[in-house]
């Protein structure tokens, strides 16, 4: 039992070495790294221990070499606590020449060794010189190369929308496309398309994946092609009223319309207008996609049809639903004139005069009836009709101010 849980101790161990190893400090940004090799075993005495790596690319090799006490009742005998011993560590190439040697004494402490190897394979020898004692040891190998890199490895995009992306080498030098090793992709040119000078163009919705191939290896960026969108699905507008739509997700170039131009239109901007009573839909063409905005322009009305007015009584018509510039008009200003907005002024005779409301094309009307409505007038021209008794005749002093005597409410049409 004690030896499986040493056993998965050690395999603790080497875990930890991988967090440790993938935490070493690089001074360059892009640096790509791969882990070849990790290991623990023993060394007996005069005993060395080979194994070999395939170093990817040019690159610098990292050691993480330490002691480990896999059989620790060993060495307590001797009275010594752990492992012990004096190492020799070579690294040979394929052609069995020794490229870089370290020697010293195993300890439990990271001992970090770095050789900067070629693309290749090797083969690293690991002995121990002593003739009386083995040692355990634990190690991991690490290669840590600069890598070339785009400046950018996602995207978000509107379509229509331009984005320049550049690979760079391992000296932070951009590659240009006079460089007959670099070409470009794209995994769907109806969603991007890419130029030979690593323009990308979003063209609709969608994601593409656009790569860089130098030398035969890819470097990517995931473009993703956001949906166009309207800021209003449907707007309610008043005969004269504007409002502006806008595209979001979108950079190319808007084309509007209107399915009837006589209830809105729309300019170039995407403002549209009120024109005229009822529903119609506004469009913004984007290549293949066509949004649609529903509009609805009310109706407009005039706050009366007719009005009777006393002589010199003030009143007030108004346009409902109507954004647009009135122009108020009196067929008889000797009977009622009319000021802006709608303010109403009856003559000192009685008559009748239309109030025209003009507006884009368009006219409303009100008939107002002047009388005179004083209490002397209206007693004498209904002195003869028979009043019921419970009748109540009462004087309204609202328009005393005007001088012409106070008027009256009763019962009867006046």
């Amino acid at each position: 039992m004690s030896r499986k849980i040493k056993k998965l101790g050690m395999v603790l161990i080497v875990v930890c070495c991988f967090i440790i190893c993938c935490q070493i400090p690089i001074c360059a940004a892009t640096v790509s790294k791969t882990i070849l090799k990790t290991r623990y075993g023993t060394v007996g005495e005069s005993e060395s221990q080979t194994f070999r790596i395939v170093v990817p690319q040019d690159s610098c090799v990292k050691i993480i070499f330490e002691g480990y006490d896999y059989e620790g009742d060993v060495y307590e005998e001797c009275g010594i606590e752990g492992t012990y011993g004096e190492y020799d560590l070579s690294v040979l190439n394929s052609e069995n020449e020794s490229l870089y040697q370290n020697s010293g004494s195993i300890s439990f402490e990271d001992k970090t060794l770095s050789v900067n190897l070629d693309a290749g394979k090797y083969t690293i020898v690991i002995s121990n010189s002593c003739e009386y004692m083995g040692f355990d040891y634990i190690f991991s190998v690490i290669a840590q190369y600069k890598d070339k890199t785009l400046n950018k490895s996602t995207s978000n995009m509107a379509v229509g929308e331009q984005l320049h992306l550049i690979l760079s080498d391992e000296n932070d030098q951009n590659i240009g496309p006079e460089d007959t090793n670099l070409s470009w992709t794209t995994s769907d040119s109806n969603i991007a398309t890419i130029s030979n000078s690593g323009i990308v163009k979003a063209i609709k919705p969608g994601s593409a994946m656009i790569s860089a191939v130098y030398a035969g290896k890819k470097y990517s960026c995931k473009i993703t092609v956001k949906t166009p969108y309207l800021n209003k699905n449907s707007v309610t507008l008043n005969i004269g009223g504007k409002y502006t739509l806008r595209v979001g997700n979108s950079k190319r170039n808007i084309k509007w319309c209107s399915s009837n131009n006589k209830i809105v239109s729309v300019n170039s901007k995407g403002e549209i207008c009120g024109k005229g009573t009822g529903t119609a839909n506004v469009y913004a063409i984007i290549g293949a996609n066509k949004l649609q905005c529903k509009v609805q322009i009310r109706k407009p009305t005039i706050s009366s049809k007719k009005m009777i007015l006393g002589f010199g009584e003030r009143d007030y018509l108004e346009v409902y639903h109507c954004s647009a510039k009135i122009t108020w008009s009196s067929s008889n200003r000797n009977v009622v004139k009319v000021g802006t907005p709608g303010n109403l002024i009856a003559g000192k005779k009685p008559g009748k005069a239309t109030i025209t409301a003009k507006f884009m094309g368009k006219t409303l009307k009100c008939l107002v009836t002047v009388k005179d409505t004083t209490y002397d007038t209206v007693k004498r021209k209904y002195r003869k009709k028979l009043l019921k008794a419970d009748t109540v005749w009462y004087v309204d002093r609202r328009d005393t101010n005007n001088n012409y005597g106070d008027t009256i409410s009763h019962p009867f049409q006046v």
